[in-house]
């Protein structure tokens, strides 16, 4: 059977399945064939998938260890002293290891005659896990 032949046979199943003006063109079914005679499929060809290399393993405990040594330092410096980008480093920090950043905030120690009425109020409602919170220099 002849190419031409073959397409036109396509072109008339399609007809009948599609109908006449939703069928698809000659062309793609000229490309479909083609396809199907290399590949022995009709399917796309699967692409490949781009490795990640920059959250690997070896950065991950690179990233850990240096986190370990110093823990204060900034993610531009320790991203330049690993030789990775700001942003990997970033993502290394939060998502594979987990640590975020926080903000420091600023409280005033209690007076001790305050500190021991709020102890005895908290204690009155047996709500001792809230004493954790205040910062005092009363040692019961």
């Amino acid at each position: 059977m002849s190419g031409d032949n073959r397409n036109g046979v396509a072109i008339n199943e399609c007809r009948t399945f599609y109908g006449r003006r939703d069928d698809p063109s000659k062309s793609i079914l000229q490309r479909l064939v083609a396809k199907f005679e290399t590949t022995g499929s009709v399917n796309n060809l699967s692409t490949l998938v781009r490795e990640r290399k920059a959250r690997s393993a070896e950065n991950i405990d690179a990233v850990r260890i240096s986190v370990q040594e110093n823990s204060r330092q900034s993610i531009p410096r320790r991203a330049q002293e690993l030789g990775l980008s700001q942003t990997s480093t970033w993502r290394i920090l939060r998502r594979d290891l987990g640590l975020h950043p926080y903000k420091i905030q600023l409280t005033q120690k209690l007076k001790s005659y305050l500190t021991r009425c709020l102890l005895f109020k908290f204690a009155k409602r047996g709500e001792w896990g809230l004493t954790n919170k205040i910062i005092t220099n009363y040692n019961p």
